[in-house]
């Protein structure tokens, strides 16, 4: 909303100086000329103003993307050079065919540029509106992280969605992973349940919610969001500094 108040004043004030220069060529009178000038120097401030707010908004959001709510949700150096974070959905198939791709950069990065090169961060984004076991597969991953396991059961999720997604019994399912990684599975089934694993995924939710987002995966590096995911490596290098026109796809 604020771009497209920025982008039509902007056109206003060009409409303005360009009668301006038109009034001035015809010797116009002086109040017309200082009724120009205001307007123009009126029009600036605002621009200003607005352009003062959207960095503002902008620097916020990259601090709200940024922070680290959960330990056990990121992957890598917390001071790594480029932050990877990710806002998904674990009944989302569109992430399900991005996870491997996070995968295989976070090790590829990390092994090429050193351990401390790429962070990634994973924040619940769960889409209960389209995907009725989103909530249910996030609060099980969340209670898995209780345990110190948080990425193998992520990974598990993830590899194996076309199994529990739409599947009547998905609780059932997610929990003989839980038994799969050895996890206290009555500890698991209880903290999955309590108010504290489901109000971490809300609090998560809102934050996607409040910075504007309203699809899965959106993809951020350093506060900036991804917009093409086919890039997604390429943006990492950039942010490390390597040259990518040197660099040779394997």
């Amino acid at each position: 909303m604020i771009y497209a108040i920025i982008i039509l004043l902007k056109n206003f004030k060009n409409i303005i100086i360009k009668n301006f220069m038109s009034n001035f060529h015809q010797n116009s009178s002086n109040n017309n000329l200082w009724i120009v000038i205001g307007s123009l120097a009126f029009i600036l401030i605002i621009l200003f103003g607005l352009n003062w707010v959207l960095m503002r908004n902008n620097k916020n959001d990259s601090e709200i993307i940024n922070k680290i709510v959960n330990d056990h949700t990121i992957k890598g150096d917390v001071n790594a050079k480029v932050k990877l974070v990710e806002y998904a959905d674990f009944q989302c198939p569109a992430c399900a065919a991005q996870f491997p791709n996070i995968q295989k950069l976070f090790t590829e990065i990390n092994s090429e540029y050193g351990s401390s090169s790429l962070s990634v961060t994973y924040k619940y984004f769960p889409l209960i509106q389209i995907h009725k076991n989103a909530m249910l597969a996030s609060q099980s991953v969340e209670a898995a992280g209780l345990q110190g396991r948080f990425w193998e059961m992520h990974d598990l999720v993830f590899t194996n969605q076309k199994d529990w997604a739409e599947a009547l019994d998905a609780k059932s399912k997610l929990e003989n992973y839980a038994t799969e990684l050895g996890l206290d599975l009555d500890r698991f089934k209880l903290e999955r349940d309590s108010e504290e694993v489901k109000n971490k995924i809300s609090n998560s939710y809102k934050e996607a919610v409040k910075i504007g987002l309203n699809h899965t995966p959106t993809i951020f590096l350093n506060g900036v969001e991804v917009k093409d995911l086919g890039e997604l490596k390429n943006l990492v290098l950039e942010q490390l500094g390597v040259a990518t026109s040197s660099v040779v796809e394997n």
